[in-house]
């Protein structure tokens, strides 16, 4: 069985049974607003649709953790530690599972998420039990894993390329700024900005 390690060292077993399929579809909605099945989409090959949203993947994982934040979490402890949060989330005052979601949501950081996200993939691997469907599935996350990373090395292009037109673009400015300055202007910018070593502050 997969796992992940919260931020706080606490290690959350992932793994997919059917009662977590049933509860999945009865709280959450796929990207048409439809219930969320998650069998369908495995196989359909499109499990991108979960895998490329952070908020939904917390969501699947919480639920299919459940019975394993059920014991961990204190709601006394809770409710007195986030007053200022429930005066802005009213159902955290009376909602246990939304108290139980925000606290599970607490503990994860980005390595938390990436960990976990792995977590799941190989999870919903395992609840295939066809070998074919599998292995096609475990080609359709590769592939996906895949064109993620192409998709951010193309956004870290992108960004390098617009930082390098806007810096040229400013020395080109700053240059025609100065050229449009005298002598004498510059130099008495220059004396304005440079103290002068025999003044004293």
């Amino acid at each position: 069985m997969k796992s992940f390690t919260d931020k706080f060292g606490k290690s959350w077993p992932v793994e997919i049974r059917f009662k977590d399929i049933e509860l999945i579809r009865s709280r959450l909605t796929d990207d048409d607003g439809k219930p969320l099945n998650l069998l369908d989409l495995a196989d359909q090959g499109r499990l991108y649709q979960i895998l490329t949203s952070t908020q939904r993947m917390i969501e699947i994982v919480f639920l299919c953790c459940l019975d394993e934040v059920r014991e961990s979490f204190q709601e006394e402890a809770f409710d007195s530690s986030h007053q200022a949060e429930a005066e802005l989330i009213p159902a955290l005052k009376t909602d246990r599972i939304r108290k139980m979601g925000f606290w599970f949501g607490e503990r994860l950081n980005g390595a938390a998420i990436e960990e976990m996200t792995e977590a799941f993939k190989e999870a919903i691997v395992d609840f295939t039990q066809n070998p074919h469907l599998r292995q096609a599935l475990r080609t359709v996350l590769a592939n996906q894993a895949q064109l993620i990373e192409s998709q951010a090395r193309r956004i870290r292009q992108e960004s390098l390329h617009i930082l390098e037109v806007t810096e040229q673009a400013m020395e080109s400015q700053l240059q025609k700024e100065l050229e449009v300055l005298q002598p004498e202007q510059v130099l008495q910018a220059l004396e304005e900005t440079v103290p002068n070593p025999g003044q004293k502050n």
